[in-house]
């Protein structure tokens, strides 16, 4: 059993920010400003739910822009960055035979800071469905830890889940017996919010931006994603890793119009090579043009950075991907007093009263969650955090 918990808030935390950019393995970091900071301390270098954070300790500061560290950066960070001093840096998960009970420490994670839905997760393979689970967040170097979570049982669908959803909504309108509407109508609904959401969306949400590995092939000058990225909606950004000398670097690649790739290597005056240059991204057959073709087959070396449709949502277990579940709510409940208003048009105000939360729902989510600058094909995503429980199953 996965049992999950949200990462702590880093919204009221002491930071900095990097004062210039900082290479991979930096055995220091250059700041705008160190005070607060001292030896011992776990920090977070980047924002919460970046691709490239990461947890480091310090080893203390000197003058007044330098926090120096145990041991190596993993990532290279920008200027500007983010620097948190972190309140926990771990999570300790607990389990009981009851709620009451006493609860036996499972696990101490190191929290998940780049999770990209901000969530640490703990599998517990001995799980029986009768067990509770409590967490505490934990900090490393202070010893400091936080007070017991409310303890969660291990039955039932776990929270953000439609099953969920919709255990809610039938209790909330005294339905449990799926007399008005069953677990299928429920289904179609959630689905059809999701068709919403990506119908009325001009500009991507975040938190539907992914990432996959993509592979080359000698001498041909595409990648075709119909099979390996099934899910793709809009293009994000491209990472493509070079290796000469057994050096490889890495770089970001933007991409061009298809017109514009045409006309520059349509001649086929250009040789196979390894060192990509261009790409453009030709939609009609679903495929990342290359340019030019790569020399040999390599694995893994193109990182495609985009966002995702939505899953389509068609088991009371699938998770929903909005950052909450209320947008579902509502408009289940419309749809539920609305059909009951087809036998008593007195529940036709209660269908109007939800109908109208739920579009009011759809306008707040496009404009707090999506991606507010950049075109279709290159985007300056920046995260807004949303308040969550602590944890779920």
């Amino acid at each position: 059993m996965i049992i999950t918990a949200f990462n702590p808030s880093t919204e009221t935390l002491e930071h900095t920010y990097l004062a210039e950019y900082m290479a991979e393995a930096s055995d220091h970091l250059t700041v705008k400003n160190n005070n607060g900071f001292a030896a011992s301390q776990a920090v977070l270098v980047g924002k919460m739910g970046g691709e490239r954070s990461e947890i480091i300790i310090t080893d203390g500061v000197t003058n007044e822009d330098t926090i120096t560290i145990s041991g190596d950066t993993t990532f290279a960070h920008n200027a500007d960055d983010p620097v948190y001093k972190l309140a926990y840096n771990q999570i300790k998960f607990y389990k009981s035979a009851t709620i009451s009970g006493t609860y036996t420490l499972l696990a101490t994670v190191d929290i998940d800071v780049d999770n990209r839905d901000e969530l640490t997760k703990y599998d517990d393979t001995t799980a029986l469905t009768t067990d509770y689970y409590k967490i505490k967040y934990y900090n490393s170097e202070s010893l400091a830890a936080s007070e017991y979570s409310d303890p969660i049982a291990a039955t039932g669908y776990e929270v953000n889940t439609i099953g969920k959803v919709i255990n809610q909504v039938v209790r909330r309108v005294r339905d449990t017996n799926y007399e008005i509407l069953d677990a299928d109508d429920y289904l179609a609904i959630a689905q059809e919010v999701n068709d919403d959401l990506l119908t009325q969306s001009h500009k991507p949400y975040r938190f539907l931006k992914t990432e996959v590995a993509l592979n080359t092939v000698a001498s041909q000058a595409y990648i075709d994603l119909t099979a390996t990225v099934t899910d793709f909606w809009k293009f994000d950004y491209l990472v493509y890793s070079w290796t000469v000398g057994g050096v490889t670097r890495e770089y970001q690649i933007t991409p061009i119009s298809q017109e514009a790739f045409i006309r520059r290597y349509e001649s086929g005056d250009w040789q196979d090579n390894d060192e990509l240059i261009d790409v453009a991204i030709d939609e009609t057959n679903n495929r990342i043009l290359l340019g030019p073709a790569p020399k040999t087959t390599q694995v893994g070396v193109i990182k495609l950075h985009y966002y995702a449709r939505f899953q389509e949502i068609n088991s009371l277990g699938d998770v929903v991907q909005t950052p909450n579940t209320l947008i579902y709510r509502y408009k289940m409940m419309a749809e539920y007093y609305s059909a009951k208003a087809e036998t008593d048009r007195q529940w036709f105000t209660l269908a109007d009263k939800y109908e109208s939360k739920y579009g009011n729902e759809v306008v707040k989510m496009q404009r707090v969650n999506r991606v507010d600058t950049g075109t279709a094909r290159s985007f300056a995503p920046k995260r807004v955090p949303s308040l969550r429980k602590r944890y779920t199953l």
